[in-house]
């Protein structure tokens, strides 16, 4: 509702923002008004203003009872709760006796009137909050109405709300300085560099495109291009005061332009004129033109083998011409690049540009041939060459153990091996043209070894010469006569001890003892026996007894079952179905295949991982399974204590004697010659073991180094691992109390054992 300043009240609300003739706020709309706002506007003949409806009916209340709080307060909201309703109203009525008041709010303004400060500063009484509108008011009463920053008003008002203290703000308010006329000032044209920096980094390129990438404002300029005007006298600016009056100032600035290099003045017109292509640059009113290509640019970059040419294409920029496909060749020619030069590709290269899309990275344009080495002759055998006793996966994918075999029997004359001989190398092309020399194949020898040599009329074709069984042994083929055992090992052959390969078509019986120095194949069971193998065993039935029996072996160990026993592998342990109350130690690994039991009971040790189907059984039986643990080290740290142990028992008894003889020397009493003799032995034994023990103690330090490798090591679980079950990795343990399903891995993790 639009009424006269003489019929204003203080407490009208303002409905719109109060503006002074040059469109200044003076006065925001929503502001109560005060008698001091109300004269502040009848001082800038502010004659009519809107307020809202309400405002018209508007009376003035009389004065409020001075224990009447003038709003309504809830004490719980000021004193806390409480339970005791009695207390509540006596803190009440001690509040109605208190005088809510707000805050001291100051202002101040500088002599010039170009600035204000404010102050909110608590007094010793209850305050009440303060409003954005109320640091509005106390401003316009000290008639601050221009320049007034509201998010410091705003930061007042959060920071009073949460802590009441006194609070400081210079600058609240800021008038603008008037602006003096200036002479011969110069008015920009054209789009220019306005920091030395910028400059810089202009005269740092040779090629517009390379400043795509920057900030800098990018203009091409051409002789002639008027570039700036020079203005006779531009007027000068007001200023205002933080009460919104005018700030006036006669003052002229004579600008001094100074031309720099690329551009002329014309005197009369008072233009300034570039005299060549570039871009403008304008600082300290000094202007200049920078020289600048503008078209495009095509680069190669030649690999160090001259195998490959990058083409890398950059675009032209603003009325810069693009690069040509004459110019490409041209550099072609300058890098001497006759040969593998990709034609098509150049031609699809150059039909883009001239659709104005160019190549983001650089593109081989131009590659060469490298020569192709030969292959070199190669070995091609006619038997089996591995001999690790991991059966092969059948077309089902199922474990083949009945395939599994370490002896291959062969007859003389058989055809053993081959000479597949090298290939010639083809030789290659650089771009520019030049053969590269290639290298032909090497050639390799027959495999010769024991028992063989080469077919008489073809001399890359390696035979048998005796019956036997053969085997690669390093680098060469050899057969060596088997001992075969057409029964069982029992009372009627005796324990067997052979230096090589043995084969058991029987049983081992219980109490009988196999030696042999090459691999054991036993094609029945082994019984409560002792075997030690020099090469790999397969045992094709059980390893059954017990507790008696022990299997030795430096290469592999398969094995149909186990129960009751004892397997020491320095290779890999493969058991078909189960491994009962047996303790197999293996150096590498151990797989156990049984689908509904693998492993129950016993103990099962190896170095690199333990994999089976199901561990324990449901009645809980204590199964123990650990991994990264090297038996053989094990062995060699026990073997190591028992000799210092030994050593340091007879340097003890060494000791008491040389006490003796140390004592007599003591008293000055003679040694006979023989008595000398005996004391020098005993320091040099003393000598010698103490020698021996550091050795001792060296060696258990890098046993002790090597002992506990479990970075790799792990158990898999490829169905489940019952209650009962024990994990072992390093210093941790691992109990089963409840079910794991499968699958899933057992690993060290954290230097703490994790299921995952």
């Amino acid at each position: 509702m639009l009424i006269t300043i003489d019929d204003a009240l203080p407490e009208m609300e303002l409905l719109e923002d109060v503006l002074l003739p040059n469109g200044t706020t003076l006065i925001n709309a929503s502001t109560v008004l005060t008698e001091s706002l109300i004269e502040t506007l009848k001082k800038y003949k502010i004659e009519r203003i809107q307020v809202t409806k309400d405002s018209l009916s508007l009376k003035k209340e009389e004065d409020t009872d001075e224990n009447d709080l003038g709003m309504e307060l809830d004490p719980d909201d000021l004193l806390g709760n409480t339970e005791d309703g009695e207390e509540n109203l006596d803190a009440m009525e001690d509040l109605m006796d208190k005088e809510l008041t707000p805050p001291t709010i100051g202002v101040s303004v500088n002599n010039n009137a170009m600035a204000a400060y404010l102050v909110i500063e608590p007094t010793e009484k209850i305050h009440l909050p303060i409003t954005v509108d109320d640091l509005r008011n106390a401003l316009a009463e000290e008639g601050v109405i221009f320049g007034v920053k509201e998010e410091l008003l705003t930061e007042a008002v959060e920071k009073w709300q949460q802590k009441q203290q006194v609070y400081e703000y210079e600058g609240v308010a800021c008038g603008i300085k008037p602006m003096p006329a200036k002479e011969n000032e110069l008015e920009l044209l054209v789009e220019y560099i306005s920091s030395a920096k910028g400059v810089e980094q202009a005269q740092s390129v040779n090629y517009c495109w390379e400043l795509a990438g920057s900030k800098l404002p990018i203009q091409q300029v051409d002789k002639g291009t008027v570039l700036a005007q020079k203005e006779m006298l531009t007027p000068t600016i007001p200023g205002k005061t933080v009460r919104g009056d005018d700030v006036e100032t006669d003052e002229v600035i004579k600008v001094e332009v100074k031309i720099a290099t690329n551009v002329e003045e014309n005197k009369e017109s008072g233009e300034y004129i570039s005299t060549t292509t570039g871009l403008t640059y304008y600082i300290d009113n000094v202007i200049g033109v920078l020289p600048m290509n503008f078209n495009g640019f095509a680069e190669l970059s030649v690999s160090q083998d001259n195998l490959t040419a990058e083409l890398s294409v950059h675009p032209a920029m603003e009325r810069g011409s693009p690069p040509t496909m004459d110019e490409v060749r041209k550099l072609f020619i300058e890098n001497q690049i006759k040969y593998g030069v990709k034609e098509k590709l150049l031609g699809e290269i150059f039909e883009k540009i001239s659709q104005g899309e160019y190549p983001q990275e650089p593109i081989v344009i131009a590659e060469g041939a490298p020569p192709i080495p030969g292959e070199d002759g190669r070995i091609e055998y006619s038997f089996r060459t591995e001999t690790s006793l991991k059966p092969q996966l059948d077309a089902s994918g199922k474990a083949d153990f009945k395939n599994v075999s370490i002896i291959q029997a062969v007859t003389e004359g058989d055809e053993l091996a081959r000479v597949i001989e090298p290939t010639q190398g083809a030789p290659g092309k650089d771009i520019s043209g030049k053969e590269i020399p290639c290298t032909d194949g090497v050639e390799v020898t027959l495999p010769v070894g024991a028992n063989t040599g080469p077919k008489p009329d073809d001399d890359t074709v390696l035979i048998a010469l005796t019956d036997g069984n053969v085997r690669l042994k390093g680098q060469t083929v050899e057969i060596f006569e088997g001992f075969v055992v057409k029964g069982d090992v029992d009372y009627s052959t005796g324990n067997i001890n052979y230096g090589k390969s043995v084969t058991i078509n029987g049983d081992v019986k219980a109490g009988f003892n196999v030696t042999c120095g090459g691999d054991l194949e036993v094609r029945g069971t082994i019984e409560d026996s002792l075997i030690y193998v020099g090469g790999s065993l397969l045992c094709r039935a059980g390893f059954i007894g017990h507790s008696k029996g022990i299997v030795e072996s430096k290469g592999d160990v398969n094995v149909s079952f186990t129960k009751n026993q004892t397997i020491y592998s320095r290779g890999n342990v493969i058991v078909a179905r189960e491994a009962l109350n047996s303790k197999i130690f293996s150096r590498k690994s151990i797989v156990v295949s049984g689908k509904t039991l693998s492993i129950a009971g016993g103990s099962l040790i190896a170095r690199d991982s333990i994999t089976c189907n199901v561990i324990g059984n449901h009645s809980g039986i204590q199964t123990m399974l650990e991994v990264g643990l090297d038996y053989v080290l094990v062995n060699e740290m026990r073997k190591t204590a028992e000799q210092a142990s030994e050593i340091k028992v007879n340097m003890k008894k060494l000791m008491v004697s040389a006490n003796r003889f140390e004592h007599m020397l003591e008293k000055k009493i003679k040694l006979t010659p023989k008595e000398k003799f005996l004391y020098t032995k005993l320091k040099n034994t003393m000598k010698k073991y103490s020698q021996q023990l550091h050795q001792l103690e060296e060696r258990r330090k890098k046993i002790e180094a090597k002992l506990y490798d479990f970075s790799r090591s792990f158990i898999k679980i490829e169905k489940s691992a019952l209650p009962g079950t024990l994990f072992k990795i390093g210093e941790r343990h691992f109990m089963v109390n409840e079910e794991i399903i499968g699958p899933k891995s057992v690993r060290m993790i954290d230097f703490e054992i994790k299921v995952i």
